[in-house]
């Protein structure tokens, strides 16, 4: 009962990063690959069908379950091919089974994870049990473009457990993957991010701004904060810069983010990027 609680919980925030952010601990430096592409002769408009799978597997050491976003099995296309690889590669890149089955790469991944929680909590005798909830979502679909989010919660008996995203987008027509490589001019970001900043943390002076941030810490100012680690992705808002926990703010901030309107993004995305999302 515990775990239903807490996997509705976790969807429920799901839900509220889409439409708020409409925007894993596993792997936050980078969300781009190496995927495939195909030539301009040989785009073709396409329709991406998605499914939801979702399952949970637990023993008294451990439980694990998640709640995902894939390509339905059926589809062939490269652009499915590459998300599946992407999917792959922040989960631990270690599944070498089929791919476009998604309930058995995930059930491998969530059985590994309860055999090595098993195995270091016997180890160490604790009487805790471990969790961990992982979701793969749609932020964003077009006929042209998709972005995606892969986010994991783990708990290890800690305080509170960690939550951690990263987001990639993809070229429906050619499979193209984007990560930082669609920013044209990283410096024009930095005007959006510090009023961004102040939107969400709901202050309006650059110095009421950087008392909610680390910057006597990390020895950066309010017109020197760092870009994310993890690149941006697309919402229906608009692009999305998302910070993680501790990036740039305490636990309690949560992970800030910040919303770059469409009509702002002339200046900030290649000429390539901007024709797919107009």
């Amino acid at each position: 009962m515990k775990k239903n609680i807490l996997v509705i919980t976790l969807l429920a925030a799901s839900v509220l990063i889409v439409s708020s952010c409409n925007k894993k601990a596993k792997s936050t430096s980078s969300s781009e690959t190496s995927t495939e592409t195909i030539s301009n002769k040989e785009q073709a408009k396409q329709e991406m069908s998605f499914v939801t799978i979702k399952n949970h597997i637990s023993n008294k050491y451990a439980d694990a379950s998640y709640y995902v976003n894939y390509p339905d099995k059926n589809d062939t296309s490269l652009v499915a091919k590459n998300i599946r690889l992407w999917v792959n590669k922040q989960m631990g890149n270690k599944y070498k089974g089929n791919l476009s089955n998604a309930d058995s790469m995930m059930n491998w991944y969530e059985k590994k994870f309860i055999k090595s929680s098993t195995k270091e909590i016997k180890q160490e005798g604790l009487d805790n049990q471990y969790t961990s909830f992982d979701s793969i979502y749609l932020s964003y679909k077009t006929n042209k473009v998709i972005s995606i989010v892969a986010g994991n919660y783990i708990d290890q008996g800690g305080a509170h457990g960690s939550y951690g995203e990263i987001g990639n987008t993809f070229n429906i027509s050619n499979g193209k993957s984007y990560g930082w490589n669609m920013i044209k001019d990283k410096k024009a970001l930095r005007k959006h991010i510090k009023s961004g900043l102040k939107k969400y943390f709901k202050v309006k002076t650059d110095k009421d701004l950087i008392g909610q941030l680390f910057g006597d810490i990390n020895h950066f100012t309010v017109n020197s904060i760092p870009l994310p680690k993890n690149p941006p992705y697309f919402t229906k808002d608009g692009l999305c810069l998302s910070y993680g926990q501790y990036e740039i703010a305490c636990y309690a901030a949560g992970m800030p983010y910040v919303i770059i309107p469409f009509n702002q993004l002339d200046n900030i995305l290649t000429p390539e990027v901007l024709e797919i999302i107009k």
